[in-house]
């Protein structure tokens, strides 16, 4: 069951009625991007997804600390195990994938980046196309490294990568990113990729 973040800065936990609103009512906008129904129940957002055949639930929230700077990277979510966060929650913002929830207190969570060097996610190429598993290499926080995909496999420029969902940690289908550039791995029948992030994780700092 995912989390979904709708961004920002820096917040206290007591937010304002306002504030608490609008991003929960952004959370249920989202939904209607790659869902055919959903349902709200207290803050969790109940989806079922007809077309993956899968259910499972958003949690709004927001970042209130991040960094990408570093050779492993997290970040802080304004809700923790009284709202329903559990270790190994996916985490997404509108744009895709951003992390997994590390570590719960009461009333935040420590979130392990997507920039971080031992997260490795199950990705698929395309809709049906081949898959494969995106690593970050530590330096660059708009690039990604899709290995695992066979050279046989032709792979094109611009082509769109999504969540698979084998894992159970995130819904099948978000979209990550695209292809900039291939290399085949040496001595081995398999690709490097890259792509470019679809989430500007250099904006959280």
């Amino acid at each position: 069951f995912p989390v979904t973040i709708e961004g920002g800065l820096t917040d206290h936990f007591y937010l304002e009625e306002n504030n608490r609103k609008l991003r929960f009512e952004n959370a249920q906008l989202r939904k209607r991007i790659f869902c055919n129904f959903y349902k709200v129940e207290q803050k969790t957002i109940q989806v079922k997804d007809t077309t993956y055949e899968q259910a499972y639930s958003f949690i709004p929230a927001k970042i209130i600390h991040a960094s990408s700077a570093r050779r492993n990277n997290y970040f802080t979510i304004n809700i923790g195990e009284l709202q329903g966060i559990k270790k190994n929650m996916g985490v997404i913002a509108p744009n895709g994938v951003v992390g997994i929830v590390f570590k719960v207190g009461k009333h935040f969570s420590l979130v392990k980046s997507v920039l971080t060097q031992d997260i490795n996610l199950d990705v698929i190429l395309g809709k049906d196309g081949p898959q494969g598993i995106l690593k970050w290499d530590g330096f660059n926080p708009r690039i990604g490294i899709v290995t695992g995909v066979s050279s046989d496999f032709p792979v094109k420029k611009g082509t769109s990568i999504y969540t698979l969902g084998a894992s159970g940690i995130f819904p099948k289908g978000i979209k990550i990113g695209k292809i900039i550039s291939k290399s085949r791995l040496e001595d081995q029948a398999l690709w490097k990729i890259e792509i470019l992030f679809r989430t500007p994780y250099r904006d959280w700092e």
